[in-house]
């Protein structure tokens, strides 16, 4: 496996031999050809998105990239076609023959990491190079088995090595021919140094290829090479392993065909997750299925999280500590992990910029997000189904193995089904029963093999087999919602976001400006003893008290649509497939009958599918992976549609409205639906400084008074037991209590208050008599639960302590608390919900619970909410399967308590003549109707209920029956004396009966007494009416009794009327006689109601017109002039009144004074009780009366104003004095309040002023003194800077505060005066305002001033906006009118500056608005001349003024001359290379113009225009085929898109007759020592005057002095030749290498490293000359060389002063180049030296006859005439044969045939015989048929044969063999021809060779 990590650790890649046994029937038998080259697919597969964790299965294990394991575990993880590449419980360590399902694969990973590298060899450049070696032996191995490479650093990453088999097979004795074997190995060395194995640093592995092949049989290897720590050079070797093969029988060489050099593609394709697969295709049909089992993206989660990352529970989210959220970028406090949390899936997909969203993470609740992600990470049950229990079974182990096998059994040992998965995790303890080596007890992974049969994977292997029994418990827990899968495809977000939240039951909305998650999640729980488990506590609640109009709206889904049975489809991790669930499970609806619900209860049914049927809902699971969790997805679905069915709808105000959120749980309590039961309101008050108690607006149920726990002592007298509290207890008759005594012996119980005779006792009815007494502690029988809205709109929810009726207080246990715990006292008018949690259904009465799925805004600030039932059992039963409970928010059906407390009331009535009396209070005081006696029957109401049937007689008559609402019964006009039977019953809203209570033996009474006294009494002031006298009406109306004074009622109904008396002489009382005495002196006034005016002017009252002090009396007055009784008392019957002064004004100085042209006086009449100023004071004093006006008093004049504001005009100097008094409707006048105003006069000055559209805006601000009159108008005038006011054209009388004036470029003066409203004015003001030129700002043009499109070949001048001065800073510039252009050209582009155009003379190109022109471009001049343009840019403001021109050049060059031009001729095909003339000041190359001329006989060519063009192209490449040699002359010249032209560029090459060389090697020197033909040897090279710099030369340069004697030349150190670098340029020497020598020479010897046995040498040169230098080639060539380094020489050398030679036998080659110049300022620059070595190839082909068998033959002297029947030979056949006789044996070629049945051959020796021969024997070994060449060769590279398949007219399937001998200079080789079973046999056939 080639693994990422583990370079080169290749696996064995072997073909698979087959057999060489003997056949039957003595014929040969041949192994079938079973080596054949396999083709390799690499796949590159996007895993995803990265930085992924990687794969699961070395994950799970805390493996890493690191680890060398991890590539091995990740094996697991791939599936091709759904199966393992490595099986699950494979011990990596120990890898056996089955753990694979597959060989030879490549896998490599990348887990998308920014920064990743490159998957190697999946997208490469391959450069392939040829070797051909010799066969590679083992011995004397050839010189081409190593070769060297120069450029490995920075252009190869892997190196490819292909060998080639051109017959791999044995022959055996008995003529099978069967398999054979090679072994070899792969070295590098690196820099010279020691060959390594590339299969691994120290390693010895090699490589075999095995099996039988006839043909050429190719095979590539593929190895990494070091990334680093070496320089350019590698040498790379093939080496055998296996002995040569000295039996020709035994074929097994090789060659080493080729190398590739592999350039990795440098795409590392950053973030995104790789793997690259490699497969052989012989392994696939097609192309695999691929799967990956991996840990995915890694996101942010909070900093406080942990992530599990092994066993079953991978990939949960556990938190410690608090969080400090994701700060103020939204990207604080956060880690990068992997984690299969759906939550941090959705912020990542929200936030990520890459792929995601890019939501600005701030927008989010990050809040929310954790709160989710806990709720998700909780544990629940992982199974769909339940399991079977067993626990118990027998395991046995495997020698070597790492899994357990393990039957599951019960308790008595029986085989048992187990009912586990391949999801399951079991903790098992393990007992040893046979063998040695026990395992380790643990949590193992479960692999299901069968119902009853299970493995255990990943145990650790044991040495030999072992059994037992174990123990174990499955872990039943997973996280409750997980994300696993992919999203690969595209998704709208939208759709994406809720797919995500369905996961996890989410709803995300847009909330308080961030972006919020609500989770359909259990509701928050509070604690307490009344409940073990806690309650619900809602988030908000709601009543009639905080509902609009109290209208609650529910509505129910279809009973028909609810979803009964639901499947649910999943992704199986396990078996890679989608799966399903349902639910109800098969088992549950197998048991169901539908229709028969007491069936299919009794037989464990489903009982919603038995009464409504089959409605199917069926879902997909996003990204889900586990069973468990779509079990759980199906499950809410089916519970919640059955459960979640009814919403409702309700309008609430702002108050609340803005505090709901969608999602959060709320109650209500709803009268209408709990059945009538007033148990919610408003809170009236709240004690002070309490946290514990709040009073409530109204009564509730009598019954639920009282403590919760309270100690005292009781006494029991008959069935009545008094109990004495230590307390007040609050309880009320109807109380439910219980009731502990701890001493006595009075009988524990359950009981209802009778009477509550005080605060601190009341009885009850024991249910037996006796006489007892002791301690007693009293308890609340229920529990009493209140909900309160905190300040901070929270919900505190409290037991109560005690509940009081009088003031109804209620206190709780505790505090109330806001929603961080702090106790805090609830606010006025907050909303209160009391529940009853009771065993007694009828009492039990909770609040009902709801979900809020939306809220929305109405108009009038009204907010309507919409929720769902919220049921908080459905969750625990989706999750762990607990039964579904309900909450009792309703005692409609309920059969009601019966009513309690049962009183009479007998009172006097009005009998009702006005029909409205009833209703209308004004006229239930006049009507007139007789008054009469009414008996009420009262009693204590039950709650809820507000129906009851009354059942009443009298006299022990028949009773009658009525149906009334509350819980008063009225019998109206009665007689006095009858005695009357009461039954009273409750009717529930369903319309059920309570039990009767009863009333017997009431007695009816009379009329009597006189009124009560009036309380009350008060005397007010209507400021604008006078004296208004209220009391306290005594009030007859029966609703108001209270039960504690009968008499009450009858006293005050038949009042008529009230009698008022005063007196002002300081008399505390008027007598009784005045009362009814309208003449008396105290009597005032008779009236019939309170609320009496006495007018201000009441002349009984005053006393010299004023009224003073005064006191009232009041009595009432019934139908028989009965006064009310009792003395006076004040402030009830009697009162006094003392009326106020008016307040005196109190005048604000901070508002008072000038304003505009006004005096202004603010006063008010604002003062606190004590009389002093205060502005949340009283306008009137106490018993003050309405002010009638002011005065205001001036200079001895009087002004009467209706309001506080005096305003009169400012029309005078100087300081005058103010007074103002108040004056009320009485008269009455406070005392003066004055103020001193002073009028002065103000000034004006110019502000800044603003250019407007082209207009100056002269602003001015007027200065009003601190008092004065306000500013009348202003003039202005206008001049120059020497004009004066008096001299400046005026502008104008303005009553504004600007003037807009036109003004063009120049300094222009303002003056400006005021004029007030008296016309006087004030001091002149003047400003100077400067209007400049329009000007472009500095540097005027961007940078670059001037693009070029080369697209679009246009010209884009750009320059600096015009910015007009706006600000004024001394002057203006004025709006642009436009930018004038024009474009100017250059007759000399030698001399721009003294021919370009003028803006004058320029053409003109347009006006233009914008900062841009562009204009397609043209050629301003010659071909072979540059462009050039000047362009001009004028700004003109919009009054034509203009601006100083500016322009920008551009020049564009024409293209660069023809560089690096090189030819290469390889046969007729002239190669011509050159580098792009491309001018990076330029336009791009239209083409390149492409001509030759051929070398005329004087050695003339053409010039460039009278070449031959030989085309336009648009590369740096072209190659010409020459169709005869000679040398040529190739022109190339470049184009622009212009036209315009480079100079010419040219170079010869010679082109020969076109013959079929091979190149051996095409060597460019580095003029150094090189180490980079192919041979892998070092050159020698010797040079003369040659100086190298950055691997160029640079001949007839003195090397050997220093920089100092260069300079010093001929000269003296105090007098050098060149004192400075410029004195030599002006010598004549432009570079610093001149002066130059006169002679010069480089030399450089070439190892072939091989004999070549005949090549063309050929030399040539590539230099640039600065003056003139002449160049001698010399070629050399040899066999072997003597001396060392540069001494080097070649021994017997053959050579010529050419640049090309042919030469013979030889292994080193020498190239030398003289250099002789006239010295001084002549240099050449040496570009390249290159040297090639190339060999003749030949083809050679004919056709042979195969001729097997024996024939008769005769010699007559050296011709053998051999007789065979239709032999079909030809003459120069070859033939072979042995003989008997004296004819000599051997291979021939047929001389001559004289007929069909005849040929000759001629014998090497002469004589007469005769005899046979044998075609196919050679000696004691196989001959074949001898095939000649025509051509001679030295060395043969390839033979091929072919079998014409057709002997002697039939048609024969066949095979042919050829066998050659690899000598030098070979003639011939042999062709064998084989039937199918392994017969040698006749035939013709055809053949081919190459070689040289």
């Amino acid at each position: 496996m080639n693994n990422s990590d583990k370079k080169n650790n290749l696996d064995l890649i072997q073909g698979r031999g087959g057999g060489g046994g003997k056949g039957g029937g003595g014929k040969a038998k041949i192994t079938g050809d079973n080596l054949d080259s396999v083709a390799v697919v690499k796949i590159l597969d996007a895993l995803g998105e990265g930085d992924i964790d990687g794969f699961a299965t070395p994950r799970s294990k805390a493996l890493t990239t690191a680890d060398d394991n991890y590539f091995l575990e990740m094996l697991k993880d791939i599936f091709f076609d759904n199966t393992p590449v490595l099986q699950a419980d494979t011990d990596v360590t120990n890898i056996q023959e089955d753990d694979r399902n597959f060989e030879d694969i490549i896998v490599k990973q990348r887990r998308g990491t920014a920064n990743q590298d490159v998957i190697p060899d999946f997208a490469a450049t391959r450069s392939e190079i040829t070797v051909n070696s010799a066969a590679i032996t083992k011995t004397n191995p050839p010189a081409a088995a190593t070769q060297t490479i120069t450029d490995a650093s920075n252009t190869i990453d892997s190196i490819a090595f292909t060998l080639n088999f051109p017959v791999l097979q044995e022959f055996k004795e008995d003529g099978d021919i069967v398999g054979s074997a090679a072994s070899f190995k792969f070295l590098v060395s690196y820099d010279s140094g020691a060959f390594e194995n590339l299969a691994g640093a120290g390693s010895g592995t090699t490589f075999t290829v095995e099996g039988r092949t006839g043909d050429l049989f190719q095979k590539t290897y593929t190895f990494e090479l070091r990334e680093s720590g070496y320089t350019s050079n590698v040498r790379i070797r093939v080496e055998r392993t296996t002995n040569d093969s000295t039996d020709p029988k035994v074929v097994n060489s090789f060659t080493w065909f080729s190398y590739t050099k592999i350039l990795f593609d440098n795409n590392s394709y950053p973030n995104t997750a790789l793997v690259g697969i490699g497969i052989s295709a012989e392994q696939f049909s097609s192309i695999p299925i691929r799967n990956y089992f991996v840990r995915g993206l890694r996101t942010q989660i909070p900093n406080t999280a942990s992530v599990v990352t092994t066993g079953k529970l991978a990939g949960r989210i556990t938190y410690s500590g608090t969080w400090a959220g994701a700060g103020a970028s939204g990207t604080a406090n956060f880690n990068n992990s992997w984690h299969s949390d759906p939550a941090w899936v959705l912020w990542d997909i929200l936030t990520e910029e890459r792929y995601g969203l890019n939501i600005d993470p701030t927008t989010l609740d990050e809040f929310s997000f954790i709160a989710i992600s806990q709720y998700n990470n909780e544990l629940v049950s992982d199974r769909a189904i339940q399991a079977s229990g067993v626990t118990t079974g027998t395991w046995t182990q495997t020698a070597g193995k790492t899994f357990v096998e393990v039957t599951t059994t019960n308790a008595q040992g029986t085989i048992t089904d187990h009912k586990l998965s391949n999801r399951d995790f079991l903790n098992c303890t393990f007992t040893l029963g046979s063998g040695s080596n026990n395992i380790a007890n643990g949590t193992y992974r479960v692999q299901r093999i069968s119902t009853q049969k299970i493995r255990l994977l990943n145990v650790s292997t044991v040495s030999s087999t072992s059994s037992g029994t174990l123990s174990f418990t499955r872990e039943g827990s997973e996280v409750r919602f997980a994300f696993n899968g992919i999203i690969n495809q595209e998704i709208k977000a939208f759709d994406l976001i809720n797919a995500v939240c369905s996961t996890m039951r989410v709803m995300p909305f847009w909330s308080a400006g961030s972006v919020t998650l609500i989770q359909d999640k259990p509701a928050t729980q509070t604690s307490g003893t009344y409940s073990a488990d806690g309650e619900v506590a809602p988030v908000f609640i709601f009543s009639q008290a905080n509902v609009v109009d109290g209208n609650f709206t529910y509505e129910g889904t279809d009973i028909k649509n609810r979803a009964t049975f639901v499947v649910v489809r999943y992704f199986d991790i396990e078996q890679r497939k989608p799966s399903r669930v349902q639910f109800p499970t098969q088992s549950v609806f197998d048991n169901t009958t539908i229709g028969n619900v007491s069936a299919t209860t009794s037989a464990g049914g489903d009982i919603a599918i038995a009464k409504y049927g089959i409605v199917k809902r069926e879902l997909n699971a996003f990204c889900c992976t586990s069973q468990g969790q779509a079990m759980r997805v199906a499950k809410y679905t089916r519970e919640s549609e059955q459960l979640l069915t009814e919403t409702v709808t309700f309008t609430v105000s702002i108050d609340s409205g803005i505090y709901v959120r969608c999602g959060q749980v709320i109650g209500i309590s709803d009268r209408v639906r709990n059945g009538d039961f007033r148990r919610a309101g408003r809170i009236k008050s709240v004690p002070t400084s309490t946290t514990d108690r709040i009073n409530l607006d109204s009564d509730v149920t009598t019954n639920l008074y009282g403590s919760k726990t309270i100690s005292g002592t009781y006494s029991q007298s008959g069935t009545t037991v008094t109990v004495t509290t230590t307390s007040d207890h609050y309880y009320e008759v109807g109380s439910r209590i219980t009731l502990d005594f701890t001493s006595g012996s009075a009988v524990d119980g359950a009981f209802v208050v009778a009477t509550v005779p005080s605060t601190t006792t009341f009885t009850v009815t024991a249910s037996a008599s006796a006489t007892n007494s002791g301690n007693v502690t009293v308890t609340y029988t229920d529990t009493r639960m209140i909900s309160v809205v905190m300040p901070d709109n929270s919900v505190s929810r409290k037991e109560v302590n005690f509940l009081r009726k009088s003031d109804n207080l209620v206190e709780v246990v505790g505090d109330f608390e806001i929603a961080d715990s702090s106790p805090t006292a609830p606010e006025v008018n907050s909303v209160w919900i009391l529940e009853v949690i009771s065993a007694t259904a009828s009492v039990n009465l909770e609040s009902d619970l709801f979900r809020v799925i939306s809220v929305t805004e109405e108009q009038n600030a009204l907010y309507k909410v919409t929720a769902l039932t919220y049921n908080h059992s459905l969750y625990s039963a989706v999750d762990s399967g607990t039964d579904i409970e309900f909450r009792d928010a309703s005692n409609i059906n309920a059969k009601p308590l019966p009513p309690t407390n049962l009183t009479t009331t007998e009172s006097l009535y009005k009998e009702t003549i006005n029909q409205n009396a009833d209703t209308d209070a004004t006229q239930k005081k006049t009507n007139k109707g007789k008054v009469k006696s009414m008996l009420a029957l009262k009693w204590l109401g039950v709650d809820g209920i507000s129906n009851y049937r009354v059942m009443y007689r009298y006299s022990n008559g028949n009773f009658k029956i009525e149906d009334i609402q509350g819980t008063t019964f009225e019998l109206k006009d009665i007689k006095p004396n009858r005695l009357y039977d009461f039954r009273v019953q409750s009717i529930s809203t369903g319309g059920k009966l309570s039990k009767k209570r009863s009333l017997n033996n009431v007695l009816t009474q009379g009329k009597t007494a006189a009124p009560n006294p009036v309380t009350g009494l008060a005397v007010t002031v209507d400021p604008n009416k006078g004296l208004i006298i209220t009391w306290n009406e005594n009030e007859p109306d029966p609703d108001s009794f209270n039960g504690s004074n009968p008499d009450v009622l009858f006293k005050d109904l038949d009042i008529v009327g009230y009698e008022i008396h005063f007196n002002k002489n300081n008399t505390n009382d008027v007598a009784d006689a005045n009362f009814g005495n309208k003449s008396a002196s105290t009597f005032l006034t008779r009236v019939q109601a309170p609320d009496v005016e006495i007018g201000i002017k009441n002349e009984k009252l005053l006393t010299a017109g004023n009224l003073g002090t005064v006191l009232f009396f009041i009595k009432a007055r019934d139908d028989g002039n009965r006064y009310s009784d009792g003395s006076f008392t004040n402030n009830a019957n009697k009162v006094t009144f003392t009326p106020a002064t008016p307040h005196a004004p109190v005048i604000n100085t901070s508002t008072s004074g000038v304003q505009i042209e006004s005096i202004v006086i603010d006063f008010t009449t604002l003062r606190d009780s004590s009389g002093n100023p205060d502005s949340s004071g009283t306008e009137l004093p106490a018993n003050g009366f309405a002010i009638k006006h002011f005065e205001v008093l001036v200079d001895g004049s009087t002004t009467k104003i209706d309001n506080t504001k005096f305003v009169r005009p400012a029309n005078y100097n100087g300081t005058k004095t103010f007074q103002i008094r108040t004056v009320d409707i009485a008269g009455s006048v406070s005392a003066y309040s004055s103020i001193d105003i002073t009028v002065e006069v103000g000034t004006v000055a110019f502000d800044t002023p603003v250019m407007e559209d082209g207009f100056v805006l002269l602003n001015w601000t007027y200065t009003p003194p601190t008092s004065g009159i306000t500013v009348k108008e202003f003039q202005v005038k206008a001049g120059t800077t020497s004009q004066s006011f008096a001299d400046a054209s005026d502008k104008g009388k303005i009553q504004g505060n600007n003037l807009k004036v036109k003004q063009t470029v120049g300094t222009t003066r303002y003056h400006i005066r005021a004029f007030d409203v008296n016309d006087n004015s004030s001091a002149i003001s003047t400003q100077d305002i400067i209007i400049n030129g329009p000007e472009l700002p500095a540097p005027y043009f961007d940078s670059p001033a001037i693009t070029i499109d080369q697209d679009l070949l246009t010209v884009t001048v750009d320059w600096l906006e015009y910015d007009p001065d706006t600000n004024f800073t001394g002057g203006f510039s004025l709006p642009l009118k436009h930018f004038n252009v024009k474009r100017a050209t250059a007759s000399n582009l030698s001399d721009i500056s003294g021919t370009v155009q003028s803006f004058a003379n320029a053409k003109n190109r347009g006006n233009y608005m914008a900062t841009e022109f562009k204009e397609q471009i043209k050629r301003s001049n010659g071909t072979k001349e540059n462009t050039f343009y000047r362009y001009y840019v004028e700004p003109k403001d919009i009054y034509n003024s203009t601006g100083t021109v500016r322009s920008a050049d551009i020049t564009i060059q024409r293209p660069n001359n023809i560089s690096n031009l090189e030819t290469e001729v390889i046969d007729n095909n002239v190669l011509l290379r050159f580098s792009d003339a491309t001018n990076s000041n330029g336009l791009p190359i239209k083409h390149y113009e492409i001509k030759k001329s051929k070398q005329a006989t004087d050695g003339s060519f053409q010039t460039y225009s009278a070449a031959e063009l030989l085309g336009r192209i648009q590369g740096t490449f072209f190659v010409s085929f020459e169709d005869t040699s000679g040398t040529y002359r190739y022109y190339v010249r470049a184009v622009d898109v212009l036209g315009m032209e480079s100079d010419d560029g040219f170079t010869d090459a010679v082109v020969d007759e076109p013959p079929d060389f091979l190149l051996i090697t095409d060597f460019k020197t580095d003029f150094d020592a090189s180490t980079n033909p192919p041979s892998g040897l070092p050159t020698f090279v010797n040079t003369s005057n040659f100086y190298i710099e950055d691997g160029v030369g640079y001949a007839n340069v003195n090397t050997t002095e220093t920089i100092q004697e260069h300079f010093i030349g001929t000269g003296s150190s105090s007098s050098p030749q060149f004192a400075t670098p410029q004195a030599q340029i002006d010598a004549g020497f432009a570079y610093w290498l001149m002066p130059t020598e006169t002679t010069g020479h480089f030399q450089e010897i070439l190892n072939l490293g091989t004999n070549i046995k005949s090549s063309v040498i050929k030399s040539s040169i590539q230099s640039d000359d600065i003056g003139s230098t002449t160049i001698t080639p010399t070629v050399g060539f040899g066999s072997s060389v003597t001396g060392s380094g540069s001494g080097t020489s070649i021994v017997n050398e053959t050579s010529t002063q050419q640049k090309n030679i042919y030469g013979t036998n030889f292994q080193y080659v020498r190239f030398r180049y003289d250099f002789a110049q006239a010295g001084g300022n002549d240099l050449l620059k040496v570009r390249q030296i290159r040297l090639k070595v190339e060999v003749k190839q030949k083809n050679d082909q004919g056709r042979g006859v195969a001729i097997t068998g024996t024939a008769s033959y005769t010699r007559t002297g050296t011709t053998i005439t051999i007789t065979k029947s239709n032999h079909g030979l030809s003459v120069g056949d070859g033939v072979g044969f042995d003989a008997t006789g004296n004819a000599t044996a051997g291979d021939y070629q047929v001389a001559t045939v004289p007929d069909a049945n005849t040929f000759t051959v001629t014998d090497s020796a002469s004589g007469t015989t005769s005899g046979t021969v044998d075609f196919d024997s050679d000696g004691s070994n196989k001959r074949g048929t001898p095939v000649f060449f025509n051509k001679t060769f030295v060395d043969i590279e390839a033979i091929t044969a072919t079998s014409n398949n057709n002997v002697t007219g039939a048609a024969i399937q066949n095979f042919t063999v050829v066998d050659f001998n690899d000598a030098a200079n070979p003639t011939k080789f042999h062709v064998f021809i084989f039937a199918l079973n392994g017969d040698q046999i006749d035939g013709t056939f055809t053949w081919q060779c190459r070689g040289r």
